[in-house]
Parts: C-alpha cells; sequence; structure tokens
C-alpha cells in the first residue's frame, strides 16, 4: 500500500469453488496486497461476508471518497457477482477469459495468487487508456438474463428430443425390428411398442420383453422432453407477440425467411444491437470473420475465427440457407449465387460469407433503418 492519501483502489478476484484470492492495489510501485475468501463449495456466503470485510475496511481507510475499480474472468459463477458490486459502489468489470495474454513460455507459474495480481495490474493498465490490456463482455440485465436462458433451455430440450429418437431408432436396427414407416413423436412411438409382443424380427425370433419394457420407458422419457419443449416454446412466443412493435425481434419476423424462432434466438444471444459501433463487430461477435496468415510472399486464409458466439454463429448460417431459398431476389442471394451454385467447400465458404454480409445487414436494418437491398417483407 502507498500512502493514505491515495483515494482510487483497483481490486481483482480469481474465483474458484473453494477460495476467492482478492489482490488489491493502490498503483505504484508496491507490490499488490492478497487475501483469500475461504468458504464450501457454492456456498458463498462466507466468501461474500470477507469481501464486504474488506471494501468496509477500504472506506475506514481512505474515507467517503474512496473509489474502488474491480474486475474477474467470466466463468461459471456468472454475473450476479457483478450486480452485488455494483450495488456497494464497486466499478466492476466482467473479462472475457480469451482476452488475457498468457505468456508463451513452455513452463511457467501459474497460482491463483499469480494470476490476481496480474489481473490487478491489467485492470490498471485498462483504465489507464490501454483497451488491449483485456476485453470486458457486456453485463446482461435480469429481464434479458431470462429472455437468453429460456431460448438456450429450448435449444437444449429440442437437443434432447433428438437425442431420445435416435436411442429408440437404433433400437430397431439393433434387435431386426422392422416397420413400415419411421416413427416420430412418443404418440407414434408408443403405439409401435404396444404392437411389439406379437411382432418378430426379421430373423423370425420373438422380441424380447426386456427390450420391449426399455423401449417403453425411452418413449415415456420422449414424452416428457416433448411436453417441457412444447411448454417452453408456447412461453416463448407469447412473450414474443407482446412486444412492441418497433422491437428488434419484430422487426426482424417482417423479413421473409426470418420467423419468430430466428429472431428470438438473435436478440437474445446479442441483447443489445446498439452495442455495436461499426460494421465489423456483428461478424467478430458471432466469430465469423476470416483469420488471414500473411508474411511476406506468404498469403492464405485459415477460415473463420470462430472466437465469437457460437449459437449466432450457427443461428446465422441456418438463417442464411432460408435467405438464399425465401429471399432469391436480394442483392445478397445474387451476390453468392454462383458460389452457392457450386460443390464442396466453395459452397460452404460462400454461406458462411453470406451469413456475415447478412448479419451486417440485419444489424443495420434494426439500429438505423436502413432497408436491406431486394428483400421482400412478410405477409
Amino acid at each position: 500500500m502507498v500512502s493514505d492519501s491515495a483515494r482510487t483502489v483497483y481490486m481483482a478476484l480469481d474465483l474458484s469453488n473453494g477460495r476467492w484470492d482478492l489482490a488489491v492495489w493502490t498503483g505504484g510501485n508496491a507490490n499488490p496486497s492478497l487475501w483469500q475468501l475461504k468458504g464450501e463449495s457454492y456456498d458463498h456466503a462466507s466468501k461474500l461476508e470477507g469481501l464486504e470485510q474488506r471494501l468496509r475496511a477500504l472506506a475506514d481507510q481512505y474515507g467517503p471518497e474512496l473509489t474502488i475499480h474491480c474486475c474477474y474472468e467470466a466463468s461459471w459463477l456468472g454475473v450476479w457477482l457483478d450486480r452485488w458490486l455494483h450495488a456497494r459502489g464497486v466499478n466492476n468489470l466482467v473479462i472475457s477469459p480469451s482476452s488475457v495474454e498468457v505468456a508463451p513460455t513452455k513452463k511457467r507459474k501459474k497460482t491463483d495468487r499469480i494470476d490476481a495480481c496480474k489481473l490487478v495490474r491489467k485492470l490498471k493498465q485498462y483504465l489507464d487508456g490501454d483497451r488491449r490490456a483485456f476485453r470486458p463482455v457486456r453485463v446482461p440485465r435480469l429481464q434479458e438474463q431470462a429472455v437468453r436462458q429460456r431460448q438456450r433451455e429450448r435449444q437444449q430440450l429440442k437437443t434432447m428430443v433428438q437425442q431420445h429418437r435416435s436411442r429408440l431408432e437404433s433400437k430397431l436396427s439393433y434387435y431386426g425390428i422392422g416397420v413400415k414407416s419411421k416413427p416420430v413423436t412418443a404418440a407414434d412411438w408408443k403405439r409401435l411398442i404396444a404392437k411389439l409382443p406379437v411382432m418378430k424380427t426379421y430373423a423370425g425370433e420373438a422380441i424380447a420383453p426386456t427390450v420391449i419394457e426399455a423401449m417403453a420407458r425411452a418413449a415415456e422419457r420422449l414424452a416428457q422432453v416433448e411436453r417441457q419443449r412444447a411448454k417452453v416454446e408456447g412461453q416463448i412466443a407469447a412473450y414474443h407477440r407482446g412486444l412492441p412493435a418497433d422491437s428488434a425481434a419484430k422487426k426482424l419476423e417482417r423479413l421473409r425467411g426470418v420467423g419468430v424462432t430466428t429472431s428470438q434466438q438473435l436478440c437474445a444471444e446479442i441483447m443489445d444491437w446498439g452495442r455495436f459501433r461499426n460494421r465489423k463487430q456483428p461478424g467478430s461477435f458471432a466469430g465469423l470473420c476470416p483469420t488471414p496468415w500473411s508474411s511476406g510472399p506468404m498469403c492464405r486464409e485459415q477460415g473463420i475465427g470462430k472466437d465469437g458466439n457460437g449459437r449466432i454463429r450457427a443461428t446465422m448460417v441456418e438463417t442464411a440457407w432460408l435467405w438464399v431459398r425465401w429471399q432469391p431476389s436480394s442483392e445478397l442471394t445474387l451476390k453468392w449465387a454462383c458460389e452457392l451454385a457450386k460443390k464442396g467447400r466453395r459452397r460452404r465458404m460462400a454461406i458462411v460469407a453470406l451469413a456475415r454480409q447478412l448479419l451486417v445487414s440485419l444489424w443495420r436494418y434494426i439500429t438505423q433503418d436502413v432497408p436491406i437491398p431486394g428483400a421482400v417483407l412478410s405477409g
């Protein structure tokens, strides 16, 4: 610590299940002070109590004019700690872990204490104007978190439905059970399973009761997941109907080829379309930007970076295919029509490039009311 005349304190937290390492620094040549906030795994009450005691001690030491800046890396802990710190007057930043530089040595020292000290120095470097020190993430509001969680749960339930159906289908092939048409829903599977006791395998053998019972249980699990998926999708549809006409999701839905699911998925993950300041940032946020390798006479492309939001990237590639189908006269579709007519790698590269440019066009359409050239509105 330096003299008590200092009025700005920098803090950094290195978070783990059983312990938080806190580094406190006032700048200068002195080393950061380190504290360990311990507690039971997933029970953070004692750690928060220790952190609050440390904040009170700093307030008593430096007086009411004290300014505290804090940071921690985004992790499994979520962002509730950010709201907790802001409620106590701490200016906190949540940092993207991939933006913190790592020493490129073969062997390097790494402990939680070293990480906390390095992070608190990076924080001062960032606040002093060096925006390359690390990259903060945007902390969602409670309502935005709720919308995004529901949208992600819908995707998880959709994946679970596909998994349960695949397991049931694999049993038909494994035990040699022949069917005229493949069942789809849980009700279809239950009707088929009810007929299994009198059916024969391709080898002319009776189907074992244990196999029938296992398939019946699997069909019950599929039915339960289908009910949960229908409930969540109903909630999403009701939420979408209640949005104002000038909301981002409603404006996206007006475009032919962009439905409720796509518009809600994009808006739930991006949250605030106005966060982007130029056309390069939407593609970078989704990880759709190219990664060149250029040195002297060597110049080649390494594909897209994939260092952004994977959910938006997957949604935009799917939306690009729908755009080609439902917006054949738009400038974007016509621009890439020749490449999309090819096969293999060239076609895949073209659809990714179209997805990136389409995301930029959607950003301009939502934030600046710039029409997408050649695009047709639905209805």
